[in-house]
């Protein structure tokens, strides 16, 4: 099982109370020149080679992500990790629900306990959904 990716950094256990963890204030370009919250993301804003990138931040929905925070996330905000932990929201438990738990996350709050996310059968539609069963561990 990979260890979990924390940030203990005062700033950043602060930024994530009130803002997400990952995208609050991002802007990526993949490598096709796609401008996203995240290389990872499907959604693109428009293209380096035609938009600038305040252009981009300008467009309904981009800045959509910065303000979800752990506390309005299934799961995480049960989580006592939930201010530094990181969240992704590429990759979701349910790819349908934007304040679904990080699909990567193999941790349960309830229980106390890791697992590895990769095997877990209930995580099992979202893998197919985004083409992730090579990262399947047999």
């Amino acid at each position: 099982m990979d260890a979990p990716l924390f940030c203990h950094a005062l700033n950043t256990f602060t930024e994530s109370i009130n803002h997400n963890s990952c995208l609050n204030r991002k802007i990526s370009i993949d490598t096709e020149g796609n401008i996203k919250n995240c290389p990872s993301m499907k959604e693109s804003y428009g293209n380096i080679k035609d938009t600038t990138l305040l252009e981009a931040l300008e467009k309904p929905g981009f800045k959509k992500y910065w303000n979800i925070t752990k506390d309005q996330i299934s799961v995480c905000k049960d989580c006592e990790f939930r201010y530094i932990c990181t969240d992704c929201r590429a990759y979701l438990e349910d790819p349908d629900d934007i304040y679904s738990k990080p699909l990567k996350c193999g941790y349960n709050p309830y229980t106390c306990e890791w697992e590895e996310w990769s095997t877990n059968p209930l995580k099992e539609k979202a893998i197919n959904h985004y083409g992730m069963e090579n990262l399947v561990k047999k």
